[in-house]
């Protein structure tokens, strides 16, 4: 949760710089960091609920494609003369989500294992009590 705060401030920090390869070096330090943010995804549902974590990822991979859907479309309603003032409110509205997904994801997020994901036709039970059974 911390990178994406980092990946907020790199993003603000890049709508004060006229230089076209400082705003560039920016971006692509955030991407860097990105990396951070991403190994977490598909190792969390696993430590959620081991037995749904294809389907947990499958639904966050699904969620997490729609800024992908959303972000050209928005950019391009927001930019119509490709002015700098344009793109400095692009940026804004990325940052803002960034600060939104640390604080939602520090407040809400879990490697503990969820009470619905427990499952209680335990296989490694029943094979321990035909162990014990059968001595």
């Amino acid at each position: 949760c911390g990178s994406l705060f980092l990946q907020a401030a790199i993003l603000m920090l890049s709508t004060q710089f006229d230089s076209a390869a400082l705003v560039i070096l920016c971006l692509i330090t955030l991407l860097g960091l990105e990396a951070f943010g991403i190994t977490v995804i598909p190792s969390n549902g696993l430590y959620l609920a081991p037995q749904h974590a294809g389907v947990i990822f499958g639904l966050g991979c699904t969620l997490g494609s729609l800024t992908g859907i959303l972000s050209p479309l928005l950019s391009g309603y927001i930019v119509t003369d490709k002015s700098k003032e344009q793109w400095k409110i692009v940026f804004y509205i990325a940052s803002g989500l960034y600060v939104f997904g640390g604080i939602f994801y520090g407040l809400f997020s879990s490697s503990k294992l969820q009470p619905w994901a427990k499952d209680n036709n335990n296989v490694a039970a029943e094979k321990e009590d035909h162990i014990n059974n059968t001595l």
